[in-house]
Protein backbone atom coordinates (compact mmCIF):
# COMPACT_ATOMS: atom_id res chain seq x y z
CA UNK A 1 0.00 0.00 0.00
CA UNK A 2 1.31 3.46 -0.86
CA UNK A 3 2.50 5.65 1.98
CA UNK A 4 2.70 9.41 1.91
CA UNK A 5 6.16 10.94 2.31
CA UNK A 6 5.85 13.68 4.91
CA UNK A 7 8.44 16.35 5.64
CA UNK A 8 7.93 17.65 9.17
CA UNK A 9 9.63 20.94 10.06
CA UNK A 10 10.25 21.62 13.72
CA UNK A 11 11.91 24.29 15.85
CA UNK A 12 13.94 22.00 18.11
CA UNK A 13 15.44 18.65 18.98
CA UNK A 14 12.85 16.46 20.74
CA UNK A 15 14.99 13.54 21.93
CA UNK A 16 14.93 13.17 24.87
CA UNK A 17 11.45 14.70 25.41
CA UNK A 18 12.33 16.53 28.61
CA UNK A 19 9.63 19.22 28.57
CA UNK A 20 6.08 19.73 27.37
CA UNK A 21 7.03 21.31 24.05
CA UNK A 22 9.39 18.48 23.14
CA UNK A 23 6.96 15.83 24.38
CA UNK A 24 4.27 17.29 22.16
CA UNK A 25 6.35 17.08 18.99
CA UNK A 26 7.85 13.70 19.90
CA UNK A 27 4.43 12.17 20.55
CA UNK A 28 3.05 13.63 17.34
CA UNK A 29 5.95 12.29 15.28
CA UNK A 30 5.65 8.80 16.75
CA UNK A 31 1.92 8.68 16.01
CA UNK A 32 2.32 10.09 12.50
CA UNK A 33 4.95 7.47 11.67
CA UNK A 34 2.20 4.84 11.76
CA UNK A 35 0.57 6.53 8.76
CA UNK A 36 3.39 8.31 6.91
CA UNK A 37 7.02 7.97 5.95
CA UNK A 38 8.13 10.84 8.20
CA UNK A 39 11.30 12.89 7.92
CA UNK A 40 11.76 15.37 10.77
CA UNK A 41 14.01 18.33 9.93
CA UNK A 42 15.04 20.67 12.72
CA UNK A 43 17.94 22.98 13.68
CA UNK A 44 20.70 21.08 15.46
CA UNK A 45 24.43 21.75 15.35
CA UNK A 46 25.48 18.37 16.75
CA UNK A 47 24.08 14.88 17.01
CA UNK A 48 24.60 11.77 19.10
CA UNK A 49 24.01 8.05 18.74
CA UNK A 50 21.41 8.12 21.54
CA UNK A 51 19.41 10.82 19.76
CA UNK A 52 19.60 8.96 16.45
CA UNK A 53 18.44 5.77 18.17
CA UNK A 54 15.49 7.63 19.64
CA UNK A 55 14.23 8.71 16.24
CA UNK A 56 14.83 5.28 14.76
CA UNK A 57 12.79 3.69 17.54
CA UNK A 58 9.88 5.98 16.59
CA UNK A 59 10.16 5.05 12.93
CA UNK A 60 11.09 8.62 12.02
CA UNK A 61 13.93 9.64 9.72
CA UNK A 62 16.00 12.29 11.47
CA UNK A 63 17.35 15.28 9.55
CA UNK A 64 19.41 17.38 11.96
CA UNK A 65 20.17 20.61 10.10
CA UNK A 66 23.35 22.51 11.07
CA UNK A 67 21.59 25.78 11.77
CA UNK A 68 21.02 27.75 14.97
CA UNK A 69 18.13 30.26 15.01
CA UNK A 70 19.44 33.42 16.66
CA UNK A 71 17.78 36.67 17.66
CA UNK A 72 20.61 38.85 16.41
CA UNK A 73 20.27 42.61 16.10
CA UNK A 74 20.14 42.30 12.31
CA UNK A 75 17.43 39.62 12.39
CA UNK A 76 15.30 41.62 14.83
CA UNK A 77 15.80 44.90 12.94
CA UNK A 78 15.16 43.43 9.48
CA UNK A 79 12.08 41.56 10.61
CA UNK A 80 10.62 44.59 12.37
CA UNK A 81 11.27 46.81 9.34
CA UNK A 82 9.34 44.31 7.21
CA UNK A 83 6.53 44.27 9.76
CA UNK A 84 7.21 40.67 10.80
CA UNK A 85 7.71 39.20 14.28
CA UNK A 86 11.39 38.39 14.71
CA UNK A 87 10.67 35.14 16.54
CA UNK A 88 9.14 33.86 13.31
CA UNK A 89 11.76 35.38 11.02
CA UNK A 90 14.75 33.78 12.73
CA UNK A 91 13.61 30.32 11.55
CA UNK A 92 13.26 31.31 7.90
CA UNK A 93 16.32 33.40 7.07
CA UNK A 94 18.16 32.90 3.78
CA UNK A 95 20.77 30.84 5.65
CA UNK A 96 18.06 28.68 7.22
CA UNK A 97 16.54 27.92 3.82
CA UNK A 98 19.94 27.22 2.27
CA UNK A 99 21.11 24.70 4.88
CA UNK A 100 17.72 22.96 4.95
CA UNK A 101 17.77 22.61 1.17
CA UNK A 102 21.29 21.19 1.34
CA UNK A 103 20.24 18.71 4.02
CA UNK A 104 17.17 17.62 2.05
CA UNK A 105 19.23 17.12 -1.10
CA UNK A 106 17.36 15.43 -3.93
CA UNK A 107 14.64 13.95 -1.72
CA UNK A 108 11.05 14.74 -2.60
CA UNK A 109 7.98 14.78 -0.39
CA UNK A 110 4.24 14.66 -0.86
CA UNK A 111 3.31 17.07 1.95
CA UNK A 112 4.88 19.33 4.58
CA UNK A 113 3.77 19.54 8.20
CA UNK A 114 4.93 22.58 10.16
CA UNK A 115 5.25 22.37 13.91
CA UNK A 116 4.50 25.94 15.01
CA UNK A 117 3.87 28.90 12.68
CA UNK A 118 7.55 29.82 13.04
CA UNK A 119 8.43 27.22 10.40
CA UNK A 120 5.80 28.04 7.75
CA UNK A 121 7.86 30.64 5.86
CA UNK A 122 10.72 28.14 5.79
CA UNK A 123 8.39 25.49 4.31
CA UNK A 124 7.29 27.96 1.64
CA UNK A 125 10.87 28.80 0.70
CA UNK A 126 11.84 25.13 0.48
CA UNK A 127 8.80 24.31 -1.61
CA UNK A 128 9.39 27.19 -4.03
CA UNK A 129 13.10 26.41 -4.41
CA UNK A 130 12.37 22.77 -5.24
CA UNK A 131 9.38 23.50 -7.46
CA UNK A 132 7.14 21.35 -5.30
CA UNK A 133 3.38 21.79 -5.43
CA UNK A 134 2.55 20.02 -2.20
CA UNK A 135 0.13 20.86 0.60
CA UNK A 136 1.49 22.63 3.67
CA UNK A 137 -0.29 21.89 6.95
CA UNK A 138 0.33 23.87 10.12
CA UNK A 139 -0.01 22.28 13.52
CA UNK A 140 -0.67 25.07 16.01
CA UNK A 141 0.71 24.17 19.44
CA UNK A 142 -1.11 27.24 20.67
CA UNK A 143 -2.20 30.50 19.10
CA UNK A 144 1.02 32.44 19.29
CA UNK A 145 -0.48 35.90 19.32
CA UNK A 146 -2.80 34.98 22.20
CA UNK A 147 0.25 33.98 24.21
CA UNK A 148 2.04 37.24 23.36
CA UNK A 149 -0.96 39.38 24.26
CA UNK A 150 -1.23 37.52 27.55
CA UNK A 151 2.44 38.18 28.25
CA UNK A 152 2.02 41.86 27.34
CA UNK A 153 -0.77 42.22 29.86
CA UNK A 154 1.60 41.09 32.62
CA UNK A 155 4.03 43.94 31.91
CA UNK A 156 4.00 47.66 32.52
CA UNK A 157 5.45 50.86 31.14
CA UNK A 158 7.81 50.80 28.17
CA UNK A 159 8.00 46.99 28.21
CA UNK A 160 4.24 46.78 27.81
CA UNK A 161 4.34 49.15 24.83
CA UNK A 162 7.12 47.16 23.15
CA UNK A 163 5.33 43.88 23.81
CA UNK A 164 2.15 45.39 22.40
CA UNK A 165 3.89 46.16 19.10
CA UNK A 166 5.27 42.62 18.93
CA UNK A 167 1.83 41.20 19.76
CA UNK A 168 0.28 43.21 16.91
CA UNK A 169 2.89 42.00 14.43
CA UNK A 170 2.48 38.43 15.63
CA UNK A 171 -1.30 38.53 15.28
CA UNK A 172 -1.13 39.96 11.77
CA UNK A 173 1.49 37.46 10.63
CA UNK A 174 -0.19 34.45 12.21
CA UNK A 175 -3.60 35.20 10.69
CA UNK A 176 -1.91 35.70 7.32
CA UNK A 177 -0.15 32.34 7.73
CA UNK A 178 -3.52 30.66 8.29
CA UNK A 179 -4.60 32.00 4.91
CA UNK A 180 -1.43 30.89 3.14
CA UNK A 181 -1.27 27.26 4.27
CA UNK A 182 -3.57 24.52 3.04
CA UNK A 183 -4.82 23.50 6.49
CA UNK A 184 -4.37 24.42 10.15
CA UNK A 185 -4.71 21.83 12.92
CA UNK A 186 -5.55 23.20 16.37
CA UNK A 187 -5.06 21.19 19.54
CA UNK A 188 -8.08 22.50 21.46
CA UNK A 189 -11.62 23.53 20.62
CA UNK A 190 -10.91 26.78 22.47
CA UNK A 191 -8.16 27.74 20.02
CA UNK A 192 -10.25 26.53 17.08
CA UNK A 193 -13.11 28.82 18.14
CA UNK A 194 -10.74 31.80 18.44
CA UNK A 195 -9.39 31.16 14.94
CA UNK A 196 -12.84 30.80 13.41
CA UNK A 197 -13.87 34.08 15.02
CA UNK A 198 -11.01 35.71 13.08
CA UNK A 199 -11.51 33.88 9.80
CA UNK A 200 -14.37 31.68 8.56
CA UNK A 201 -12.14 29.63 6.28
CA UNK A 202 -12.90 25.93 6.06
CA UNK A 203 -9.28 24.78 6.36
CA UNK A 204 -9.31 24.79 10.17
CA UNK A 205 -9.30 21.39 11.84
CA UNK A 206 -9.36 20.06 15.40
CA UNK A 207 -6.53 17.59 15.95
CA UNK A 208 -6.23 17.17 19.74
CA UNK A 209 -2.86 16.54 21.31
CA UNK A 210 -2.26 13.20 22.95
CA UNK A 211 -0.22 11.97 25.88
CA UNK A 212 1.10 8.57 26.99
CA UNK A 213 -1.65 6.99 29.08
CA UNK A 214 -0.32 4.62 31.76
CA UNK A 215 -2.22 1.52 32.90
CA UNK A 216 -5.14 2.37 35.10
CA UNK A 217 -4.60 1.77 38.82
CA UNK A 218 -6.69 1.56 41.94
CA UNK A 219 -6.49 4.93 43.67
CA UNK A 220 -7.52 6.10 47.11
CA UNK A 221 -7.17 9.38 48.92
CA UNK A 222 -6.07 7.42 51.99
CA UNK A 223 -2.82 6.23 50.41
CA UNK A 224 -1.52 9.57 49.14
CA UNK A 225 0.17 12.36 51.05
CA UNK A 226 -1.05 15.92 51.46
CA UNK A 227 1.57 17.12 48.99
CA UNK A 228 0.58 19.43 46.16
CA UNK A 229 2.81 18.87 43.14
CA UNK A 230 3.99 21.80 40.99
CA UNK A 231 5.95 21.10 37.80
CA UNK A 232 8.42 23.88 36.98
CA UNK A 233 10.42 24.46 33.83
CA UNK A 234 13.19 26.72 35.21
CA UNK A 235 14.29 27.68 31.70
CA UNK A 236 10.85 29.03 30.74
CA UNK A 237 10.31 32.62 31.85
CA UNK A 238 6.53 32.27 31.91
CA UNK A 239 6.64 29.07 33.95
CA UNK A 240 8.83 30.76 36.55
CA UNK A 241 6.72 33.93 36.60
CA UNK A 242 3.51 31.98 37.08
CA UNK A 243 4.88 29.87 39.93
CA UNK A 244 6.31 32.96 41.63
CA UNK A 245 2.98 34.74 41.46
CA UNK A 246 1.13 31.70 42.77
CA UNK A 247 3.46 31.21 45.73
CA UNK A 248 3.34 34.87 46.76
CA UNK A 249 -0.31 35.71 46.13
CA UNK A 250 -2.14 32.42 46.63
CA UNK A 251 -0.06 29.89 48.52
CA UNK A 252 1.41 32.29 51.10
CA UNK A 253 -2.02 33.28 52.51
CA UNK A 254 -3.55 29.85 51.87
CA UNK A 255 -0.81 28.03 53.77
CA UNK A 256 -1.73 29.94 56.93
CA UNK A 257 -5.31 28.66 56.87
CA UNK A 258 -6.08 25.98 59.51
CA UNK A 259 -7.63 23.72 56.87
CA UNK A 260 -4.31 23.48 54.99
CA UNK A 261 -1.87 23.17 57.90
CA UNK A 262 -0.87 19.66 56.81
CA UNK A 263 -0.59 20.54 53.11
CA UNK A 264 2.73 21.31 51.42
CA UNK A 265 3.90 22.25 47.92
CA UNK A 266 6.59 20.18 46.17
CA UNK A 267 8.27 21.74 43.12
CA UNK A 268 10.09 19.69 40.52
CA UNK A 269 12.94 20.78 38.25
CA UNK A 270 15.15 22.75 40.66
CA UNK A 271 17.04 22.45 43.92
CA UNK A 272 16.19 24.54 46.96
CA UNK A 273 18.67 27.37 46.38
CA UNK A 274 17.70 27.77 42.71
CA UNK A 275 14.01 27.71 43.58
CA UNK A 276 14.50 30.36 46.24
CA UNK A 277 16.32 32.61 43.80
CA UNK A 278 13.74 32.15 41.05
CA UNK A 279 10.70 32.94 43.20
CA UNK A 280 12.25 35.72 45.27
CA UNK A 281 12.38 33.96 48.64
CA UNK A 282 15.07 32.69 50.97
CA UNK A 283 15.42 28.97 51.70
CA UNK A 284 14.15 29.74 55.20
CA UNK A 285 11.03 31.36 53.79
CA UNK A 286 10.43 28.33 51.59
CA UNK A 287 10.63 26.10 54.63
CA UNK A 288 8.28 28.28 56.66
CA UNK A 289 5.72 28.10 53.84
CA UNK A 290 6.13 24.32 53.50
CA UNK A 291 7.54 24.58 49.98
CA UNK A 292 9.99 21.82 49.03
CA UNK A 293 12.26 21.53 45.99
CA UNK A 294 12.37 18.00 44.55
CA UNK A 295 15.12 18.68 42.02
CA UNK A 296 15.15 16.87 38.70
CA UNK A 297 12.64 14.02 38.69
CA UNK A 298 13.44 11.47 35.94
CA UNK A 299 9.96 9.98 36.10
CA UNK A 300 6.86 11.74 37.38
CA UNK A 301 4.93 8.53 37.99
CA UNK A 302 6.07 8.19 41.60
CA UNK A 303 5.53 11.88 42.32
CA UNK A 304 2.03 11.74 40.88
CA UNK A 305 1.23 8.57 42.84
CA UNK A 306 2.02 10.16 46.21
CA UNK A 307 0.50 13.62 45.61
CA UNK A 308 -2.83 14.94 46.76
CA UNK A 309 -3.16 16.98 43.56
CA UNK A 310 -1.29 18.75 40.80
CA UNK A 311 -1.27 22.55 40.94
CA UNK A 312 -1.22 24.28 37.55
CA UNK A 313 -0.77 27.99 38.33
CA UNK A 314 -0.73 29.56 34.87
CA UNK A 315 -1.29 33.30 34.64
CA UNK A 316 0.41 34.08 31.34
CA UNK A 317 0.30 32.13 28.11
CA UNK A 318 -2.01 30.16 25.88
CA UNK A 319 -2.74 26.65 24.72
CA UNK A 320 -3.30 23.55 26.78
CA UNK A 321 -1.01 22.45 29.61
CA UNK A 322 0.35 18.98 28.96
CA UNK A 323 1.02 18.59 32.68
CA UNK A 324 -2.73 18.78 33.33
CA UNK A 325 -3.38 15.92 30.94
CA UNK A 326 -0.51 13.92 32.42
CA UNK A 327 -1.88 14.32 35.94
CA UNK A 328 -5.34 13.31 34.77
CA UNK A 329 -3.90 10.27 33.01
CA UNK A 330 -2.21 9.30 36.28
CA UNK A 331 -5.51 9.71 38.19
CA UNK A 332 -4.37 12.73 40.15
CA UNK A 333 -6.81 15.61 40.75
CA UNK A 334 -5.83 18.94 39.18
CA UNK A 335 -6.19 22.37 40.78
CA UNK A 336 -5.70 25.01 38.09
CA UNK A 337 -6.08 28.71 37.48
CA UNK A 338 -9.08 29.85 35.44
CA UNK A 339 -6.78 30.53 32.50
CA UNK A 340 -5.85 26.86 32.41
CA UNK A 341 -9.37 25.62 33.13
CA UNK A 342 -10.77 27.64 30.22
CA UNK A 343 -8.10 26.56 27.73
CA UNK A 344 -10.05 23.52 26.61
CA UNK A 345 -13.73 22.72 26.22
CA UNK A 346 -13.48 19.32 27.89
CA UNK A 347 -12.08 20.79 31.11
CA UNK A 348 -15.06 21.15 33.43
CA UNK A 349 -14.36 22.80 36.80
CA UNK A 350 -15.94 20.91 39.63
CA UNK A 351 -16.22 17.74 37.55
CA UNK A 352 -12.80 16.73 36.19
CA UNK A 353 -10.63 19.46 37.77
CA UNK A 354 -10.84 22.32 40.24
CA UNK A 355 -10.34 25.97 39.26
CA UNK A 356 -9.36 29.03 41.27
CA UNK A 357 -8.70 32.73 40.88
CA UNK A 358 -8.25 33.68 44.53
CA UNK A 359 -6.58 32.25 47.61
CA UNK A 360 -10.02 31.69 49.11
CA UNK A 361 -11.15 29.59 46.14
CA UNK A 362 -7.90 27.66 46.30
CA UNK A 363 -8.33 26.90 50.01
CA UNK A 364 -11.93 25.78 49.49
CA UNK A 365 -11.01 23.35 46.73
CA UNK A 366 -7.88 21.88 48.29
CA UNK A 367 -9.42 21.50 51.74
CA UNK A 368 -12.25 19.49 50.23
CA UNK A 369 -9.74 17.22 48.49
CA UNK A 370 -8.09 16.69 51.88
CA UNK A 371 -11.25 15.84 53.79
CA UNK A 372 -13.66 14.32 51.27
CA UNK A 373 -12.34 10.97 50.05
CA UNK A 374 -15.24 10.36 47.66
CA UNK A 375 -14.84 13.81 46.08
CA UNK A 376 -11.09 13.29 45.64
CA UNK A 377 -11.72 9.94 43.94
CA UNK A 378 -14.50 11.34 41.71
CA UNK A 379 -12.26 14.15 40.41
CA UNK A 380 -9.37 11.73 39.86
CA UNK A 381 -11.49 9.21 37.95
CA UNK A 382 -13.25 11.88 35.88
CA UNK A 383 -9.87 13.24 34.83
CA UNK A 384 -8.75 9.81 33.72
CA UNK A 385 -11.92 9.33 31.64
CA UNK A 386 -11.33 12.74 30.07
CA UNK A 387 -7.89 11.92 28.70
CA UNK A 388 -8.97 8.46 27.56
CA UNK A 389 -11.68 10.10 25.48
CA UNK A 390 -9.96 13.27 24.26
CA UNK A 391 -6.16 13.00 24.53
CA UNK A 392 -5.18 10.11 22.29
CA UNK A 393 -2.28 10.50 19.89
CA UNK A 394 -4.12 8.13 17.56
CA UNK A 395 -6.93 10.68 17.22
CA UNK A 396 -4.36 13.33 16.30
CA UNK A 397 -2.61 11.16 13.71
CA UNK A 398 -5.89 9.98 12.18
CA UNK A 399 -7.08 13.57 11.71
CA UNK A 400 -3.81 14.73 10.14
CA UNK A 401 -3.72 11.67 7.87
CA UNK A 402 -7.29 12.23 6.74
CA UNK A 403 -6.71 15.92 6.07
CA UNK A 404 -3.51 15.42 4.07
CA UNK A 405 -5.16 12.59 2.16
CA UNK A 406 -8.05 14.89 1.31
CA UNK A 407 -5.68 17.62 0.14
CA UNK A 408 -3.68 15.24 -2.00
CA UNK A 409 -6.74 13.71 -3.61
CA UNK A 410 -7.88 17.17 -4.65
CA UNK A 411 -4.51 18.31 -6.04
CA UNK A 412 -4.21 16.33 -9.23
CA UNK A 413 -0.57 17.24 -9.84
CA UNK A 414 0.72 15.50 -6.72
CA UNK A 415 1.70 11.84 -6.87
CA UNK A 416 1.86 9.81 -3.69
CA UNK A 417 5.21 8.16 -3.18
CA UNK A 418 5.80 4.44 -3.21
CA UNK A 419 6.87 2.95 0.15
CA UNK A 420 10.56 2.48 0.69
Amino acid sequence: MKRIKLLALGPQEVIPPVNGGKEGIQGALASLARHFDVTYAYPRAENSAAVADGYQAMGVRQLAVPFAPVESISVVANATMRGQPYKFAKYSTADAARVHLEAIGSDTFDAILCFHPHTVALAEKISRARGWHVPIVLREHNIEYELVYSYRDSLGGVKRLAAGLFAHLTRREEIDIWKRVDAVAFLTDHDLAIARAQDKRSNFRLAPEGIPIPPKRTVSRQVVSTQLLALLNPSATQSVASLKRFLHTVWAPASAEPALQEVSVAVTGVDENRLAALVGMTPEQLGALRIRALGFVPSLAAAFAESLALVSPTYVGGGIRKKILEAMANQVPVVATRLDAESCGYFRPGENLLAFDTAQEFVAGVSRLVTDDAFWRDIAEAGRRTVEQHASWQLFADEIHAEIGRLLSGAGTVSVSEPA
